[in-house]
Parts: C-alpha cells; structure tokens; sequence
C-alpha cells in the first residue's frame, strides 16, 4: 500500500493492533526463504506471515544500493521473528523498531551517518563494524588503522580518536567510534572501504532528507531539520521575532529527498532569511543582521575567525576558525601576517633628522 511519505506493507493486519501486540509478534517464530527478491517483495512475505504491518519511508529505501530494487537471498531458520529481521536487515545497513502499532524498518547508525545511496562495499564495511567487537587488541587495531581517514583539521586527531576509543568502554567498533567521535564534534562513515573521520555538521550539508510541513510554525519546521540532520540548527536572537506572522507561524515546504544543504537553501530563501555554518552547528539570522555567533556557536577568543566564505547566490557562509586549520596551514598564515606587517613597517616614511 502506497502512502504519502512512506510504504507500509499491512495487508490484512487488525486495525486494534497494539504496540505491546507487536512486540509480542516479534517473540514468534518465524521461517521463511528469500531467493533474491526485492525488499518489499519480503516485507509484504512478512507482513502475511505474522500479520503485523511493516512500514519503511522512501528517503531510507533511497539509502540502498538500489534502492527499493535492491534484493536479498537469505534463509531465516525459525527463529524468532526479531532474530530473523535482525539476521536480515543487518546486512543492508538497517535495524528496526517498535513504533504507531507497527514495525518500522529505519537507518542503523552507520548507514544514517553516510546519509547517501550506500555501495556494498560500504554496508560489507558497515557489517565488519556491527559485527566486531573493539578490545583495543593489536589485531582489530590494524585493520582499523588501515582504512582511517581524517577530514578535520587537528594533526593530533589519530591520538585523540584512539584515546577516546580506549576510554569508550566494551562495545562493537561501531559503538566504540560512534561515542569516541562525539567528544569532538565528529562524526564516522564509510567511503568505499575507508572510514572517514569528519566535522559532524559540515558532514551534515550532504544528507538527503525529506519533509513535508503543511501551516506550521517555523521553529517547528527547522527543529525537524535538525533533528531529521542530528544537528544543532538555531537562530540569531530575536530573528523569529522579526519574522512576518505568516512565516512564523503558518510556514509550509516540501522537500524530497534533497540534501540539508539544498533543505536550507529553500526555508531560508522562502522566509528572508541566510545561515551560515558554525564548527558545533547552523546558525539562521536576518540579512539585515551582522553573522555574528551566538550562545550555541563557538565564541572562544582563543579560537578565533580566520575566513568567511560567502556560499554561491548570497545563500550563506561558512565560518573558518583557527582550529579547523591544520598545522601547516596555520604557520604559513602566521608567516604571511607577518611577512605584511614588515612590509607595512618598512613602507612608512622616514623621519627626518
């Protein structure tokens, strides 16, 4: 059955079915084969088997390697319904949960974090990292090591990473990178066979989302971009006040499975407004306000703006602060301030004796 965001496959499930009814399903045995048939071939297959609907959004069939086309081949041994779908989904990069009397099929962490049409090599990547467990041995070390690379502007974030590791406590390397990561404002996805170690919200942009808001408020709205990105997104002070009453309160958008960035582009161009991105967020603001951070931006003096980069057609800048450069690029700056204070020096004219 088609619905407007998302497939649900019923079939003739009860209507009274509750979520304690569901969970009771998923502790009933199920066996069935799959012969390299398409994902909603086998949900409608378990949805008639075990009468309880499963539903999956389109922009999370998007994530797949073919999307709804892609298929599975697999045998589930009668077992219970949720070690089978855990057996079957864990290879495609998904998981589910217990969510409106039903069975939503969602994003496991790391397929979210690509936020992209995945390769399979990147959800075989994904499965090593689901499936291994991080005991900082020598052997685990290695492999890992072999695939890291970092995409932020700290020449000791292979040290850092590792300590965090270290300190994460037990879990699988997904588990053990997903917390170490945090700490610093990064965030982990597979490319091909490598990891990629980024800024969370720069890596944000690149997601694809997809939403639909019919007169609602405008905070409203971003707080689900925000939440749809795992993201800070806020606004300068006093810019939803400013805001005429028919975007602040009866804001309507569609967007369809467009990256964040492209999302921004269209709130922000509809209701007046530019953002720009901060190292730990977005941040909304007026045209008419000077980009200057607020509480939730990172204000240290120690840290402080080196560039600002205007993005295409006026739709908003990047910050660039200290701390995003790495150490050569930091000292060859420092050399050339120098080097034009000298030349400022000697272009002063001379006193006369």
């Amino acid at each position: 059955m088609q619905l407007a965001f998302g497939l649900l496959f019923a079939l003739t499930v009860s209507p009274s079915l509750t979520d304690a009814d569901v969970r009771a399903a998923l502790d009933q045995p199920l066996e069935m084969t799959v012969n390299n048939q398409s994902l909603p071939e086998v949900f409608e297959q378990i949805a008639a088997k075990t009468q309880v609907g499963i539903y999956i959004a389109p922009e999370h069939l998007a994530l797949l390697p073919k999307g709804p086309n892609t298929k599975l081949t697999l045998h589930i041994p009668n077992v219970p319904l949720k070690i089978g779908l855990r057996e079957m989904l864990r290879p495609i990069g998904m998981t589910y949960r217990v969510a409106n009397e039903r069975i939503e099929i969602v994003p496991a962490t790391g397929l979210s974090n690509i936020g992209r049409r995945a390769s399979w090599n990147e959800l075989n990547t994904l499965k090593w990292l689901s499936t291994t467990q991080w005991d900082g041995g020598q052997l685990v070390t290695r492999r890992i090591d072999k695939h890291l690379q970092f995409r932020v502007h700290d020449p000791r974030a292979a040290t850092k990473l590792r300590d965090a590791m270290n300190h994460a406590g037990a879990g699988t390397v997904e588990d053990v990178l997903a917390i170490a990561c945090t700490g610093y404002g990064w965030t982990w996805y597979p490319r091909n066979t490598e990891i990629i170690i980024e800024n969370k919200t720069r890596h944000a942009l690149d997601r694809l989302i997809s939403i639909r808001a019919e007169q609602r408020r405008f905070s409203a709205v971003v707080a689900e971009f925000a939440q749809k990105a795992d993201i800070s997104i806020s606004f300068e002070p006093g810019t939803l006040d400013r805001l005429p009453t028919e975007v602040r309160d009866h804001f309507s958008v569609i967007v369809r499975n467009a990256d964040l960035r492209d999302g921004l582009d269209t709130i922000t161009g509809a209701a007046g407004l530019k953002y720009r991105v901060e190292k730990d967020g977005v941040i909304l603001y007026l045209p008419t306000t000077m980009a200057r951070p607020n509480n939730h931006a990172n204000t240290d003096e120690n840290d402080p703006i080196v560039a600002r980069i205007q993005l295409p057609d006026g739709r908003g800048e990047v910050i660039v602060r200290e701390s995003q450069l790495d150490a050569e690029t930091r000292a060859l700056l420092q050399k050339l301030a120098q080097k034009l204070t000298e030349t400022a020096g000697d272009d002063k004219p001379t006193e006369k004796p």
